[in-house]
């Protein structure tokens, strides 16, 4: 049973990752099974008809940017307009009115917004039926197209992490295969509709195809504010649009459709091949303990870690990330809860499957933190460990200040507290403030004396995984009737976790699978095991 398991499963994240549109994407009900009626607000039946709400309002009649809580019998509309709209199914093709006849907006974002706002052509409003050239970047195709930087990259094979702003041409991309990828896809252009401080919340949500609470978050304001006023009344300078805008765009969400997903389920089962046989020689003396799981290995995955789950796949996915995001989701910054909700269970499930080596081998900031540490420098330094109920306290007042402040309890409704923390924005640099550079560089220079200190402190993720390693399935083990409470794994051990083991606390410190207590036991009393089975092998007491 124990050498089936992690094949068993391997095979359902496997399924989980493929099959991710059964789990997050909502259901686009039949027509047959729609029970619409004109009490229910315009946003309600546009999303039950997988549809914009501004797509929606222009087809019955509406102000794209009306107030979609209303109940559409307030704003005029019968129930045989409703109906008759239903059964035409022209919610199902372009919006009633057509796009190059919508009015233009004047002195909106120099050189056109990204991302899907404008139509595509550097430095001005873009010709809707601009021709798509390789002299263009990323994102001057993706304004053209209507889609997202990243959704156009993964089009013409380029890693979502490149730059966007370089011309395509530079990718080795011609224009007869991009001409092949447009006709292929089937994508066409849209118009242009430039966005400015004249418009409202409203408008510019729909543009951008996000909720309108996500829009005034980022905007930095409160997310409760009133949407149909003009944001210039708020405040609202061009250049906080602009970086709103920009953030929206790059904020994307891929899903775990993307195969980005299984690259973490991968290197977690290794782990946890590695942990329970495969870094043990073959019949392994643990006289020569010192030659169980070679260190080597260990630094070569968190090396690759860095490199490809980091620097390749970019900040996003990451868990961290997974874990902020469904909370965000929820409180309304985006449209749907149910793909996040699946990300967050997702990584959650691979912290259970080996006791948090999502955190201690495949999350690509926490690798990079491991790997300073692991210098031989400073070492007289690293004999101090901070107390766990200090960190761990600070850690967990974070996540309440977190919620407290998300919420709108403590200043406005919408803040996330961790975006200004988020050390992954090392992965996409160009997009870092200058705040997040210098806890970036903090967290990394503290790294060389002090284990995983955003890890410790600050990472949210952190924090939830130490409670569900409780249940892990595999994890540390000590043999209690073999121990004889010498403390090698103890002094060993960078963080308190293997001396809160010892002292059989109930709640010890986190275990981030490093191994290095497994490696220095003098009478073979601390192994790694499934939680179910016993606590050491069938040698007898002291054997060794």
């Amino acid at each position: 049973m124990n050498r089936i398991l992690p094949v068993l499963i391997l095979a359902f994240l496997f399924i989980l990752v493929l099959n991710f549109q059964l789990f997050a994407q909502e259901d686009q009900p039949d027509d047959a099974d729609l029970s619409l009626d004109i009490s229910m607000s315009l946003s309600e039946i546009a999303e039950a008809l997988g549809v914009r709400g501004g797509d929606f309002a222009e087809l019955l009649g509406l102000d794209r940017g009306v107030d979609k809580e209303t109940p559409l019998s307030e704003l005029g509309i019968s129930a045989d307009q409703l109906t008759d709209l239903i059964e035409s199914g022209a919610y199902l093709d372009e919006p009633a009115e057509p796009e190059g006849e919508r009015e233009q907006v004047p002195g909106g974002v120099p050189g056109g917004v990204p991302g899907g706002v404008s139509g595509g052509v550097p430095g001005g409003v873009p010709d809707e039926h601009a021709a798509a050239d390789i002299s263009m970047t990323l994102h001057d195709l993706a304004e053209m197209f209507g889609i997202k930087g990243g959704d156009f990259s993964d089009l013409i094979g380029v890693s979502r992490s490149e730059s966007k702003d370089i011309p395509i041409s530079e990718f080795g991309i011609d224009q007869a295969t991009l001409d092949e990828i447009i006709r292929n896809e089937g994508l066409e252009t849209v118009a242009a509709l430039e966005i400015n401080l004249d418009m409202t919340i409203s408008e510019i949500a729909v543009i951008l195809g996000v909720t309108e609470a996500g829009v005034a978050k980022d905007l930095h304001l409160d997310i409760e504010i009133d949407k149909n006023t003009p944001i210039s009344e708020f405040g609202v300078e061009q250049e906080t649009l602009d970086e709103a805008v920009e953030h929206i765009i790059e904020d994307e969400h891929d899903g775990l459709g993307d195969l980005k997903y299984l690259i973490f389920a991968i290197i977690v089962i290794f782990a946890a091949l590695w942990l329970l046989w495969w870094g043990i020689p073959k019949g392994a003396d643990p006289k020569k303990r010192k030659k169980w799981y070679p260190r080597w290995v260990y630094l070569v995955v968190l090396a690759l870690t860095v490199a490809v789950n980091g620097f390749w796949i970019g900040k996003s996915p990451n868990p961290m990330e997974g874990t902020v995001k469904v909370f965000k989701a929820i409180v309304g910054l985006y449209e749907s809860v149910g793909p996040y909700l699946v990300i967050f269970i997702f990584f959650l499930i691979l912290a259970i499957i080996a006791n948090k080596a999502i955190c201690g081998w495949a999350c690509p900031f926490g690798a990079l933190e491991e790997l300073i540490y692991t210098l031989p420098i400073f070492r007289r330094a690293k004999k101090w460990k901070m107390p766990f109920w200090i960190t761990n306290t600070i850690r967990s007042l974070l996540f309440v200040l977190f919620f407290l402040m998300l919420y709108g309890v403590i200043g406005r409704k919408g803040f996330v507290i961790y975006h200004e923390m988020n050390p992954f924005n090392l992965f996409n640099i160009e997009h870092a403030t200058q705040t997040m550079l210098i806890l970036i560089a903090l967290y990394l220079l503290v790294s060389f004396f002090f284990y995983r200190p955003f890890c410790q402190f600050i990472c949210p993720f952190g924090l939830l995984s130490w409670i569900v390693e409780k249940i892990s399935l595999t994890k540390i083990r000590i043999d209690f009737d073999r121990c004889t409470d010498c403390r090698a794994c103890d002094k060993a051990c960078p963080s308190t976790a293997a001396g809160d083991m010892l002292d059989k606390k109930f709640m010890p410190a986190d275990c981030f699978a490093c191994m290095r207590c497994l490696r220095v036991c003098p009478v073979d009393a601390i192994h790694w095991r499934t939680s179910w089975g016993p606590a050491s092998g069938k040698t007898e007491k002291n054997s060794c």
